[in-house]
């Protein structure tokens, strides 16, 4: 190696005996400071060893602790589409959980692929994570085999497949679809288009299913499939709905009512005015929307919430069901409410 190629200093690796040595105590005091115990140290000791660490720029070996003491700290966290603002959210919720607790999150985006979805499992567990909050690309697909091997350490989140039988986190999608077509009822409109996104997806047909009994017997319904959840398949979606003259809109995802609204904007349509839009999620930019957008509200937080603590339980089979509610805006009438 060329004098301009080699480091400015070579690399050498502290070890905690180094430290112990520095400090003037044994190993095991140095491991007790690190690891915040299992035994107390006193205060001039402890001193003493986080001095020494600083001084000797002494890194704790994460892989080691982890083979040790079978803890890594680490939570992997599996999306189906990073891009999806519900996705995000959920993500952003749950890392504030997790590092509330000291610990750190994995993430890994899935695309909506099953084979995307095995390897980022494979992974997570190859790092040995200490458990996996998982939403699932496709429920009716079989399962990955590493996910149905290791289901003592993993949560299931809004995606849950029926054959499941692990610990989960599942939302009554079907009471969240009765909320927008009961409103959408009560609003007077009777001829609704509901952008469901693609076929195949149980949260789909279950929110499909709950907005038409919400509706009165004599609405006309038409479903529209979008080949996706996003802004763009809410435009394409729109423009396709738009042939049937609807006087309101139900989208299964508030990423596609954003997209309703700008292909309604675009046939220069007011809202609420000549068409009403109901979204599904409550998305941070379902409150920045121009008009702010009416939807059904996940809980997020308390998915987030919920999924550590099925995490810490020993139990390996529980469901824990929570209920959407409705947040009414600025794109449907705000006079009208539902009755608890």
């Amino acid at each position: 190696m060329s004098d301009l190629l080699a480091p400015p200093f070579p690399f050498v690796r502290v070890t905690r005996n180094d430290v112990a040595r520095r400090a003037g105590v044994s190993t095991a005091v140095v491991s007790y400071v690190v690891n915040d115990g299992p035994r107390p140290v006193s205060a001039e000791k402890r001193a003493r060893v986080l001095k020494a660490i600083a001084d000797l720029g002494y890194r704790r070996d994460n892989v080691a602790a982890a083979l040790s003491s079978r803890r890594s700290g680490i939570i992997g966290l599996l999306v189906p589409d990073a891009t999806n603002p519900f996705f995000a959210d959920l993500a952003r919720q749950i890392e504030d959980h997790v590092f509330a607790r000291g610990m750190t999150v994995l993430i890994g985006n899935s695309a909506e692929e099953r084979a995307r979805e095995a390897r980022h499992i494979e992974a997570f567990l190859s790092h040995r994570v200490d458990g996996v909050i998982a939403a699932l690309a496709d429920v009716d697909a079989p399962l990955p085999e590493a996910l149905n091997a290791h289901r003592d350490r993993v949560v299931l989140v809004d995606r849950v497949p029926a054959t499941w039988t692990g610990r989960s986190i599942a939302i009554d999608n079907g009471h969240g679809g009765w909320l927008a077509g009961r409103h959408l009822d009560l609003c007077g409109r009777a001829r609704v288009a509901i952008l469901a996104g693609p076929r195949g997806f149980r949260h789909v047909e279950d929110r499909v299913a709950g907005c038409r009994s919400g509706l009165g017997a004599g609405a006309a319904v038409s479903v529209i499939a979008a080949d996706g959840f996003t802004f763009r398949d809410g435009v394409e979606a729109m423009r396709r709905a738009a042939a049937g003259a609807p006087d309101a809109i139900f989208c299964l995802t508030d990423a596609l009512a954003m997209g309703a609204l700008a292909a309604i904007e675009e046939r220069g349509w007011r809202v609420p005015r000549d068409i009403a839009v109901v979204g599904y999620d409550d998305v941070t930019l379902a409150e920045i929307a121009r008009p702010r957008l009416t939807t059904v509200r996940q809980p997020i937080a308390e998915i987030a919430r919920q999924a550590l603590a099925l995490l810490r339980e020993p139990s390996a089979a529980r469901t824990v069901v929570l209920r959407p509610d409705l947040v009414v805006r600025e794109s449907t009438d705000r006079t009208v409410g539902l009755s608890p």
